[in-house]
């Protein structure tokens, strides 16, 4: 024992032990951070899912834990480059220029960032030239007295009159009048409608000048973050709701059109939002999916501009249906989900019936309106109602193989805790079938009716109205072919059934696929 002690006192008298030690801890957290930030570089918007852990990945991977931002503050900061237009202005660099710098490039947008300390900008600098990111302009400079207070000197000669957005975490709040000098300095380069985020108003100082601005402003100040305190603020703006990660009881998904010069996109686009604004029931909140740069998309930034309950989330690279579909079911927050076509006008009142019904009924995971002037459409007949709304998961596994036709699940109200069971939205012809299957292999279906059935002004459609053939058409046959047969077959595998209803479910496919037929056959009695 003694001996290996003195080899050991040996060892780190002769090898710098904490010198590899302090390198391999570097070199883990530098590749950390280098895979939160290529999934960030990927979808931008991945970071504001319900569950995503690339905040924490990315705070972690950077490091400087007593400086870095909090996970709140980065998430608060994408939501908002959703919802606002033009340059950013960013108080302050670190970890939130990067990210800051990979969501703005994929919206189109330039970033000002202001930093005082040489070295820490020069980490930045070489930060943003490994990602490429020359949408960012690091301005480096030391803190300028001002007389009553000291701030950044800002190259006003280069910079633009229109920020949308302001981040603000810098300069460091014990210094000679702390983060007050952003207004009387940069008061007229703010856009009519921007918003600011203030971090560390968890101290007395920060928190006085949040309402200093406010006041000065004529704009609320909300105080958000659950560990560590910050204030927004919307100039010309007033709040209904906080972020994303707002209180709203139904979230709702839509993947706005591309087309800028497409009348039917355009009209469609104002009466989807007309039909929810008609909403007697008000506690929803909006996720659009656009294509950054498009008339489209800063149509529906402005919208979220006049109403925070709306979130955009502009994309640059191209995504298919089904990837757009899915992002915007993982942002949900909300206890319910219902995704949105575009133009769809949403019936008086089905929303808060629909909420009514799931929430009467705790076993029930799909509240999906019953067609108006079509009773043997969809779900609205009478047997497939009963076989939909019965507690036995084979019985409903019938009914809806039974009756469903190519009808996608995007008219009704889905439980968000059972919907995160399901795979979401497959990239394949029957992947609505799919995703209705996994959902009855769950809970419930329950049909609703609106208590006043009449139209919104103007029209509109639901699934029995969409002239696509097979979408909510009688004479549109069940979609159980062999392209839906075998994720059909790994829903019901991976369901919580027991063998025995397993089975059940799988001989009910047999009768639709010669393939399953055969299997069932060779594996029945086991």
């Amino acid at each position: 024992m003694v001996l290996v002690t003195r080899l050991g006192r040996l060892a780190r008298s002769v090898l710098p032990i904490d010198s590899i030690r302090n390198r391999a801890r570097a070199a883990a957290q530098e590749s950390l951070l280098n895979r939160a930030l290529d999934l960030l570089s990927r979808d931008p918007w991945s970071a504001l899912d319900a569950g995503s852990d690339i905040p924490r990945r990315l705070i972690e991977g950077w490091g400087n834990a007593s400086w870095s931002t909090d996970d709140e503050y980065l998430i608060a900061t994408i939501d908002e480059l959703g919802r606002t237009l033009g340059p950013v202005l960013e108080c302050g660099s670190g970890l939130s220029t990067i990210v800051v710098g990979i969501v703005a490039r994929q919206m189109g947008r330039e970033v000002w960032t202001l930093e005082h300390d040489a070295h820490w900008g020069g980490k930045v600098g070489s930060a943003l030239a490994r990602r490429n990111l020359d949408c960012v302009h690091l301005c480096v400079s030391p803190l300028r007295d001002y007389g009553d207070f000291s701030w950044y000197d800002p190259p006003l000669r280069d910079m633009p009159r229109n920020f949308g957005l302001v981040v603000c975490d810098g300069p460091p709040g014990h210094g000679h009048g702390g983060r007050s000098g952003f207004l009387p300095v940069m008061r007229d380069r703010l856009a009519p409608h921007c918003a600011i985020l203030l971090d560390d108003t968890i101290r007395d100082n920060e928190r006085a000048i949040a309402h200093g601005w406010s006041s000065e402003l004529g704009a609320p100040a909300e105080f958000r973050g659950k560990r560590k305190s910050f204030a927004a603020i919307r100039i010309g703006q007033a709040f209904r709701t906080g972020s994303v990660a707002d209180n709203s009881v139904v979230t709702l998904g839509l993947s706005a059109p591309d087309a800028a010069d497409d009348e039917v996109a355009t009209t469609a686009t104002i009466r989807s939002t007309v039909s929810m604004r008609d909403q007697a029931f008000d506690q929803w909140s909006l996720l659009v999916s656009s294509t950054a740069g498009s008339e489209p998309a800063e149509r529906w930034t402005q919208q979220a501009q006049a109403d925070t309950r709306i979130h955009c989330f502009p994309r640059r690279s191209p995504l298919g249906r089904a990837e757009i579909h899915k992002g915007l079911a993982r942002k949900s927050r909300s206890p319910y989900f219902k995704w949105l076509r575009p133009g769809e006008c949403l019936d008086d009142g089905i929303l808060a019936v629909c909420v009514a019904a799931l929430e009467a009924d705790g076993d029930a995971v799909l509240a999906w309106p019953a067609a108006i002037g079509n009773e043997n459409a969809s779900f609205a007949a009478a047997e497939t109602g009963i076989a939909l709304m019965s507690s036995d998961p084979v019985q409903r596994f019938a009914g809806l193989l039974s009756t469903v036709r190519s009808a996608e699940p995007l008219y009704g109200v889905i439980r968000t805790s059972a919907l995160r069971k399901t795979a979401l939205l497959r990239d394949t012809r029957a992947g609505e079938l799919v995703l209705l299957a996994e959902l009855a292999l769950l809970g419930k279906f329950v049909v609703v009716r609106p208590h006043d059935s009449r139209r919104p002004a103007g029209g509109g459609h639901s699934a029995v109205d969409d002239p696509r053939p097979g979408v909510g058409r009688d004479d549109a046959k069940p979609v159980t072919g062999n392209n839906a047969m075998p994720f059909l077959m790994r829903a019901v595998w991976r369901s919580k059934l027991g063998p025995g209803a397993k089975l059940a479910c799988l001989r009910l496919l047999s009768a639709h696929a010669p393939r399953v037929r055969q299997w069932v056959a060779r594996n029945g009695g086991k």
